[in-house]
């Protein structure tokens, strides 16, 4: 099976040596060139004979690691003692060394400055369990199918059977492997992260890095055919451009990035960060940068007092030129009703876009402002071209909701003059919360008015009346969300109620109207966090076999409730021990809700009798369980489970909860003492 990584927007093609076609960097050769010297410590009775080579350098003053230096490939041998010389490096650059000891882990160690003197490597012994267990084995080859030797492969992601998965780059403390000269390596995948017992790992993301090749990714099947090919696009070469200011001379102190595909890059006090922060370089007093080509890459940005560049990473015939645009600046007047908006939070993003591969991300620190007495407010240092401006509203005691309040455009070097708010009309309104009584905690209370697309925060009185302002003329939606506390659990605050009512709201003379609009009451059924004492969220699905399941048609009967990704489990030999003890006679109910089950296990199952309802997760609400389910107020399973199942639950013969979470050794306990039993 061959596995291809494809040429992400046809940046790097093979053959080529740098992206988009931009020359490789020639460097000048300093006329004292130091050796870079160490000592390698093998593992207690381990040899210290290693192969220590050059794998990846960057400029001493910042910038990112490349592949593509001339020095980088050299590589030296250690004696029996582990010592070692890698003679004749830049003293421009700092190193990145890989190190390969017989029987041990592969390692990598950064930030190597030859003039700072010898350097001791501990190293660790192999662990041979890996090769054996969630662990892949391949092949790394070139386009024409000739295998890459020392190419590192370091694990970047896992996904496993219980639909659970992680992901980095690369994971911490995840296993890395070289290749060997036939191009071949073994990669395993053990997790660093617990949590998951008895969880299969089915495939594993490798990043790969290869000298003369772009860095790349690939997923690779736990018992993929052996001979699996992962094949390298040629490249890896230097991006060499210049930045010049919006008059043409050169920017000295500019900070130049890559923005990666699916990866942010932020704009924070006028610089360009990213993470992890691998393709980011400053220009020089000649205005030149250099980066390292990449696979990912969309976009190249530089920042600077004078102002921000960009151009596409696209095919081009030139090494890149970025001519800096004056930044922009907006001020504006926001007004809610007929009064200013007075002390309102503004915050200022990119507009909208078809794509946000191309994007910055915004300091949400850098681009907020608060208005004065009169509305007024200022953002200085603004990119120019399409921006959003958005208002945090305060929802009860416990955090903000964004509004958008415009698009606009910004023109550079230029102010953009803005008036905000102040149209439309008040929605006002009550909310009563069903089954009535007990304390209301209006704070867990949100509310908010969607039309066309747009959303209006409201503002909530401690009695459930509301109010939301400046709402133009058309069909709307006022919608009621009722969150409660979730201690210690995943999300730590989940909805448990939801209501909408649909409103219209009438035509205004010029848009404008004092008249507030009183859409009466709405309703919202509640169904409470799992608590002792609490009536327990009924569901409505299906069994395996497709026949109808209720909740409520055990009311007076115990029910034993597990709601669990796949069938069976880590908790499944605890349920089944109760359901054969206490299930046959009738007191108890035993239910599982899974989204997956072992064919072969339920056939085990029918055969032993044992007294056990199973059934689908579909359509149950997780998040009435305080289980996060991947979706706001999704009302289905949807999502990732990971975090919070198996999750399971003893209901009394009321239908109300005997007790919150229980963990399978706890099963046998509760259900023993509810029942009166021994």
């Amino acid at each position: 099976m061959n596995i291809v990584i494809a040429n992400i927007r046809g940046i790097c093609r093979a053959g080529a040596v740098a992206l988009a076609g931009f020359a490789i960097l020639a460097r000048a050769q300093p006329e004292t060139r130091p050796d870079l010297v160490g000592r390698i410590v093998p593992p207690r009775g381990g040899s210290a004979r290693a192969t220590v080579i050059v794998f990846g350098a960057s400029p001493k003053n910042g910038g990112a690691i490349s592949l593509a230096y001339p020095d980088c490939g050299k590589r030296a041998q250690s004696d029996d003692q582990g010592n070692f010389k890698i003679e004749l490096l830049d003293p421009q650059l700092k190193f990145r060394v890989l190190i390969e000891g017989p029987g041990c882990k592969p390692q990598v160690i950064d930030g190597l400055v030859p003039a700072d003197g010898a350097f001791t490597a501990y190293l660790e012994a192999a662990d041979t369990s890996l090769t054996t267990t969630n662990s892949v084995r391949g092949r790394v080859v070139d386009a024409e199918g000739a295998p890459v030797a020392d190419a590192l492969l370091r694990l970047s992601g896992v996904r496993r059977d219980d639909r659970s998965s992680q992901s980095g780059t690369p994971l911490p403390g995840a296993a890395i492997a070289v290749t060997d000269a036939q191009g071949q390596f073994i990669l395993s995948s053990k997790d660093p992260y617990p949590g998951h017992p008895g969880a299969k790992v089915l495939e594993v993301t490798a990043e790969i890095e290869a000298r003369g090749f772009v860095k790349q990714k690939a997923t690779i099947q736990v018992g993929a055919a052996d001979a699996a090919g992962i094949v390298l696009t040629a490249g890896g070469g230097m991006i060499e451009g210049t930045v010049v200011l919006p008059d043409g001379r050169p920017a000295e102190g500019a900070t130049v990035a890559l923005k990666k595909s699916l990866k942010s890059l932020y704009l924070r006090q006028g610089q360009l960060h990213g993470y992890p922060n691998d393709t980011i370089a400053t220009t020089d007093a000649a205005g030149r940068f250099v980066l390292p080509s990449d696979a990912e890459a969309t976009a190249i940005f530089a920042s600077h007092a004078a102002g921000l560049g960009q151009i596409p990473a696209s095919n081009s015939g030139a090494p890149p030129k970025i001519v800096l645009q004056p930044w922009g600046r907006i001020e504006g007047t926001f007004r809610i009703g007929s009064r200013p908006g007075t002390n309102e939070t503004l915050q200022l993003g990119g507009a909208f876009r078809a794509s946000s591969e191309e994007d910055l991300t915004y300091d949400r620190n850098d681009f907020k402002t608060v208005t004065d007495d009169e509305g007024r407010f200022v953002f200085a240092n603004v990119p120019s071209g399409g921006q959003q401006i958005n208002r945090d509203v305060q929802q009860g005691g416990r955090g903000f909701r964004s509004e958008m309040l415009a698009q606009i455009e910004v023109k550079p070097g230029e102010v953009t003059q803005v008036t905000l708010g102040g149209m439309g009309r008040a929605i006002i309104g009550k909310v009563e919360l069903t089954p009535p009584g007990g304390k209301v905690d209006w704070s867990l209370v949100e509310i908010g008015v969607r039309l066309d697309k747009h959303s209006y925060p409201a503002k909530l009185a401690a009695a459930g009346s509301f109010r939301a302002d400046d709402i133009p003329a058309g069909k709307c939606q006022v919608m009621v969300t009722v969150m409660e506390d979730n201690p210690g659990q995943m999300p730590p605050r989940a909805p448990v109620g939801y209501a909408s009512k649909e409103v219209l709201v009438p035509e205004m003379p010029g848009g404008r109207s004092e008249e507030t609009l009183d859409v009466g009451t709405i309703e919202v059924p509640v169904h409470h966090l799992p608590a002792v004492g609490v009536e327990a969220a009924l569901f409505e699905t299906q069994t395996l076999d497709g026949k109808p399941l209720k909740l409520s048609d055990y009311r007076g009967r115990h029910v034993l409730l597990d709601l669990c990704g796949k069938l069976p489990g880590a908790e499944t030999p605890a349920m089944e021990a109760v359901a054969q003890a206490f299930a046959a006679d009738g007191p108890l109910v035993v239910v599982t809700l899974c989204k997956s089950a072992d064919a072969n296990y339920l056939a085990e199952l029918s055969k032993k009798k044992v007294p056990w309802i199973s059934g689908t997760l579909d359509g149950v609400n997780m998040e009435w369980y305080g289980l996060y389910s991947g979706g706001f107020m999704s009302g289905g399973s949807g999502g990732s489970f990971s975090p919070n199942l198996p999750a399971i639950f003893l209901i009394g013969p009321d239908g109300k909860y005997l007790s919150v979470r229980l963990k399978p050794e706890e099963i046998q306990a509760a259900v023993t003492e509810a029942l009166g039993k021994k």
